[in-house]
């Protein structure tokens, strides 16, 4: 990212606490297991998404093994 000078005035430089609208200190948002596994959630699928959307396949782990899994197979559950 560019020096602040650089950015432009009004810009911010995006830090972990000042991402989140949570008025949670940055110890409680990180102590908050169920949010952190939620994020988690969210980006895998996001990510699975966008590979099947591209026709790219995805490595996943079966059986002891990494395989290949076309973009046809990539499962990808709805949002809750």
């Amino acid at each position: 990212m560019a020096p602040a000078s650089e950015r432009g005035a009004g810009s911010r430089k995006l830090t972990v606490d000042n991402m989140s609208p949570s008025n949670a200190s940055l110890r409680e948002r990180l102590m908050n297991i169920g949010l952190i596994e939620a994020a988690l959630v969210r980006a895998v699928r996001n990510a699975l998404l966008h590979h099947k959307r591209a026709g790219n396949p995805v490595a996943d782990w079966r059986d002891g093994r990494v395989v290949w899994v076309a973009p046809e197979n990539i499962p990808v559950e709805r949002e809750r």
